[in-house]
């Protein structure tokens, strides 16, 4: 899901992008508009998006003044969209991932989107990495409490919560999906290894599946779907479809 905030003064204007993304980018979520450099802050403030679709003029100032507002270090990503191509130059020093000129051609602005969601994506990819080697260099200090112990027939393993993205149940047996892209099988059933990881946001999406909600790229609620961090499909069932709904709209 990718969290987005629509600013521009114009109301057609923020229609027309509102409606594009939902009809084009089925996990695309408007969670707010604003027309103005104080309603924009106000919603981003509120709201904390992903990303923040910006006009360049607007009534009480620019998208570059709104910017500014966050003294130099902008929390979200930032497409300009805007009939002044004379500003693009200016929209990029101000690390813009992209900038699409009026009237929005819809093969441009799905594009875009797909560079922001990769992006972001990414980082929350890096980040999980970032986690994980922060665990490792904890050293003697990393608390024993919080790691998982699995067996497989020939050897012992011993896993922070963070190095794993997903288990997945066959039967009798379970695999264990690590971040590193290694796989294990192992004994224990997909109820035990629940009540192992209960505590560190793990979530039971479906009968065969237990997921890490750090590793989530995005929940496509039409279809049912997660997409995780290695790029699985994950079903949701019918029954856990409101849970992980609710999980992910309070994040």
């Amino acid at each position: 899901m990718i969290r987005a905030i629509v600013i521009d003064d114009e109301k057609w204007a923020r229609e027309t992008i509102v409606g594009m993304g939902r009809r084009l980018i089925p996990d695309f979520d408007v969670v707010a508009e604003a027309f103005s450099v104080e309603s924009g802050f106000s919603a981003i403030t509120k709201h904390k998006p992903d990303l923040v679709l910006l006009d360049i003029h607007l009534p009480d100032g620019s998208g570059f003044d709104l910017l500014g507002k966050f003294s130099g270090f902008v929390p979200f990503k930032v497409v300009f969209i805007t009939a002044y191509e004379e500003y693009a130059i200016k929209a990029f020093k101000f690390s813009a991932l992209d900038y699409i000129l009026k009237p929005i051609d819809p093969e441009d602005f799905l594009r875009c989107i797909q560079r922001v969601k990769h992006q972001i994506s990414l980082e929350r990819f890096n980040q999980g990495l970032r986690d994980l080697m922060t665990y490792y260099n904890q050293g003697s200090n990393a608390n024993p409490g919080n790691t998982i112990v699995l067996r497989t027939q020939s050897q012992v393993y011993r896993f922070s919560p963070a190095e794993i993205v997903r288990m997945e149940s066959q039967n009798t047996h379970t695999f264990i999906f690590l971040i590193t892209g290694a796989m294990l099988k192992v004994s224990k059933t997909l109820n035990k290894l629940e009540a192992l990881t209960h505590e560190n946001d793990f979530l039971r999406v479906h009968q065969t599946h237990l997921v890490n909600s750090k590793y989530v790229k995005a929940f496509l609620s039409k279809e049912s779907m997660l997409i995780m961090a290695d790029n699985s499909h994950i079903p949701v069932s019918t029954r856990k479809r409101a849970m992980v709904s609710a999980y992910f709209s309070n994040l």
